[in-house]
Parts: structure tokens; sequence; C-alpha cells
């Protein structure tokens, strides 16, 4: 069955289905050992993992087993910044994700038809529409159990927007672009035309405005937990 992406804030109310049963199954794959490939944090170091940093946060204990090197090496630390393969990695990478935690609700359970939410937060219609939806803050599920989507580290704001640390807006202004890259020295919407790079400084329009501010507006300026100041190891 085809799933459906539905709004994070559907209904109006803290809680629907589909953010109670993503709770659900973030628990469940967070339970898994890192060295399983659909674990909650072998997906989050496919991303990006600062072990030392994973390792104080709480997250990796010192003890727990990892894959072997040449696994780890191939397969962790593999997102792509700073250049023209930023966008397609990501939209790979949630595919995949997606996948597996629809996979992990429908075997708990839940909906077959079950997709990963999507926040609207530039809704001009609705004025706490930058307001992190407060299912991802609450402590317990409406059963009474752990809610998982509240378990990022994250620096405690509750909004999105323009602070005294983060004076620049979120905007849709990068969709004025009209190439995805072109000449070297030129970024555009996409970012710069380079090899696979982890940690590139050709940041195009898109990941510039909106994802980094909206990763540092959520996740802090840095974290002790990633390599990377936009990197956030969250949910949302």
């Amino acid at each position: 069955m085809t799933g459906i992406r539905r709004d994070v804030n559907q209904g109006g109310t803290v809680w629907n289905e589909t953010l109670i049963w993503y709770s659900k199954a973030v628990g469940h794959l967070y339970s898994l050992p890192i060295t399983d490939r659909t674990s909650w944090r072998y997906l989050a170091a496919i991303h990006g993992i600062n072990k030392s940093g994973w390792i104080s946060a709480g997250v990796l204990s010192a003890k727990d087993p990892l894959p072997p090197t040449s696994e780890t090496e191939e397969m962790w630390d593999q997102c792509q910044h700073g250049t023209w393969y930023f966008l397609p990695w990501h939209r790979g990478y949630l595919a995949a994700f997606e996948a597996i935690v629809a996979k992990t609700v429908k075997e708990l359970g839940g909906p077959a038809d079950w997709a990963l939410p999507y926040w609207n937060y530039l809704n001009s219609s609705n004025q706490a529409a930058r307001n992190i939806p407060q299912a991802f803050l609450e402590e317990k599920l409406p059963d009474g159990s752990p809610n998982f989507l509240a378990k990022a580290r994250r620096n405690g704001s509750k909004r999105l927007g323009p602070t005294p640390d983060i004076p620049r807006d979120i905007t849709l202004g990068c969709q004025d672009y009209h190439r995805f890259t072109s000449a070297p020295g030129t970024l555009e919407y996409g970012g710069g035309i380079t090899a696979f790079s982890h940690d590139g400084s050709d940041t195009g329009a898109i990941e510039s405005n909106p994802h980094n501010l909206v990763h540092i507006m959520v996740g802090g300026l840095q974290e002790p937990y990633v390599s990377h100041p936009v990197r956030s190891y969250g949910r949302l």
C-alpha cells in the first residue's frame, strides 16, 4: 500500500496516529544494537557519527560492540554537505529511512499507509506553524509510555525564528534560483560541482537556507554528539 504523507499538525491536537506510531517505531529501532543496519543509531551513523560525543551524551556505550572497521569506513559518515550531492544524497537517505520506519510501524501493528509526516513551518496562514510540534516535546505518549520523539538532544528552543544568536530568518528564497549548479565558483541552488564530500564548503542555496538554519534553530549552534553544527541527532 502506498504511504500517505500527512501534516505533522493534522487535526490541531498534540497527538495523532501518525506521530504515535512514529514514536513507537523510533523506540523499537533505538532498542536495536548499533551493529544492526536498521537500528536507529546505525541509521544516524550513516549520516554522521562523533563516537566520543555519542559516548559522552549517553547515545553509545564505550562497551557497545561496533560493526567491523571495514564496514564503518564504507557506511558511516556518508552525508553530503557543501556539495551538489547534498540534495540527491539526502533524498535517497530519507527514502531508505522512511521505508525502514514504515516497515517497523507495520510490524508493530500500525497503519499500512504510514509515511513520514511533513512540517510546514513556513505556513503563513498559521501563526503556530513555526512552533516545534508539541508531540516532539512531550515526555510521554497518551498511554503513559515513553515518547521517543522527545528524546532527541536539542537546544531547548520551542519555536523557529530569528534569535540574538541566529539573526537570519528562514525563507524560501532558494526557490528563486533557476540553475541547480553551474560553472565552478558559482553555487546556485544545489551547491558546487565536487566529488563526494562529507564536509565540503560549496554550499548551495537550498542547503544554506532553510536547511542549515532550521537545523541550528532546532538543535543548537554546536552539539557535542555530532561532528557538525547542522547535523542534529533528532527526529524532526
